[in-house]
């Protein structure tokens, strides 16, 4: 037996949304923030006697979404129910240790908990005995969420605390309460929306933050003539089977760059988190890479997941 291929919900970023959109969503009242946590979104299935745990990641060899359930024995439970999934995040210490965890051998991520127990804060539900609720409101999904959370039993594994917000200042002033207690930044949600509707979930951080893919590279001048000069990032597009480039950045420090340079065969078309100033229809302006995010592959960094909106 193996994990129901099911892809988790997308993400905008609240700062690419147009206000008009936002002033459309907030005019409802049925908004709430949720604290966004530094790890790693990931699909627990209980079927049946049997737990998977899926990332977004899909495997080159299998061509399936990775599962990661040997990694983590204490989220593996029986339920009273038929087929339920829950949607959340996976987290930690900090970002590092998840990595370390989703991305070891079974025997290493078991010593990483052994100083650092992996936690998950679960944040909605897709099935729920048996059924796909995917189409049920916000909030009948959440409320399923937490039946399962109760019947769980396990600390370590909790429902994500919501608080109602009236408007896009509101979420920021949230935000800043977040990230002042160690979380990355804040997740809009709408109460009466569908799992997979547009804008269902806003995300707020502090800078403006886009995953982007190193597709190439450029050959650098000076003292920096015989190695890398400039990384080139971009986005995948699946008509094509190419890559759209969309900036150059800098590779880091001279260590940062000679890894690049010496190991290009193994990071080639590696997904990369970057910070930047300002984000254009087009480009973006002074980008920094701020860490690689290996629970990504390059065919899920596409202009609709950077370049949210569109002229209408």
């Amino acid at each position: 037996m193996s994990a129901k291929q099911l892809q988790p919900s997308y993400a905008y970023h609240a700062e690419y949304v147009k206000d008009k959109n936002i002033k459309k969503l907030f005019s409802t009242n049925e908004m709430i923030a949720q604290p966004k946590y530094d790890g790693e979104r990931m699909l627990i299935h209980f079927d049946n006697g049997n737990t998977y745990c899926t990332s977004r990641r899909i495997s080159k060899k299998t061509n399936r979404f990775n599962e990661l359930q040997d990694n983590l024995p204490t989220f593996h439970a029986t339920l009273d129910l038929d087929y339920t999934v829950l949607d959340g995040e996976i987290y930690s210490k900090d970002w590092s240790t998840v990595a370390g965890i989703t991305k070891s051998l079974p025997e290493r991520a078991l010593l990483l908990q052994q100083e650092n127990e992996a936690k998950y804060a679960a944040f909605d539900c897709l099935f729920f005995d048996g059924e796909d609720v995917r189409e049920l409101p916000y909030f009948e999904r959440l409320e399923l969420a937490k039946i399962v959370i109760k019947q769980l039993n396990k600390p370590h594994i909790h429902i994500t605390e919501s608080t109602p917000v009236n408007s896009r200042e509101r979420g920021i002033a949230l935000m800043d309460e977040y990230i002042s207690k160690g979380f990355e930044g804040a997740v809009l949600k709408h109460l009466n929306m569908k799992y997979d509707e547009k804008y269902a979930i806003l995300k707020l951080k502090k800078s403006i933050t886009i995953d982007c893919v190193v597709y190439d590279w450029a050959l650098g001048q000076g003292k920096y003539s015989e190695t890398v000069g400039a990384l080139k990032l971009g986005y995948y597009d699946k008509e094509k089977d190419d890559f759209v480039h969309i900036a150059n950045c800098a590779p880091g420090t001279d260590a940062e760059r000679e890894n690049w340079f010496q190991n290009w065969h193994l990071m080639k078309n590696s997904v990369v988190e970057v910070k930047c100033q300002e984000l254009t229809k087009t480009s973006m302006r002074h980008p920094v890479i701020v860490r690689f995010r290996h629970d990504k592959t390059y065919e899920m960094c596409t202009r609709e997941t950077i370049f949210t909106e569109e002229e209408e």
